[in-house]
């Protein structure tokens, strides 16, 4: 009996697996998008992972309507680098 089900439970874990999501995300390009932020990390002896062990996931973005406009902007912030914000200006042609 455990047996079998160990081998339900392994056929519903194995064939669960293989259905595909619909993709909510899509790459664009930075000269498509305006947004070039680069939140660089130099390491030397006296800051580095070793002393500091966040350095590379203190940062974040966020996301909001900052000028009350309607319309999502994007504000990244940086360990090394200042933080940057882009506001969306809606499609311009």
């Amino acid at each position: 009996m455990r047996n079998l089900i160990l081998l339900l439970a392994s056929v519903v874990l194995l064939t669960s697996c293989e259905t595909k999501k619909p993709k909510r995300f899509k790459l664009l390009n930075p000269s498509d998008t305006g947004i070039d932020f680069n939140n660089l990390i130099t390491e030397n002896d006296s800051i580095n992972v070793f002393k500091y062990m966040n350095i590379y996931t203190g940062a974040g973005v966020a996301v909001g309507d900052v000028n009350n406009d309607g319309l999502t902007d994007v504000y990244f912030s940086g360990n090394m680098v200042s933080g940057r914000l882009y506001l969306n200006k809606g499609d311009q042609e």
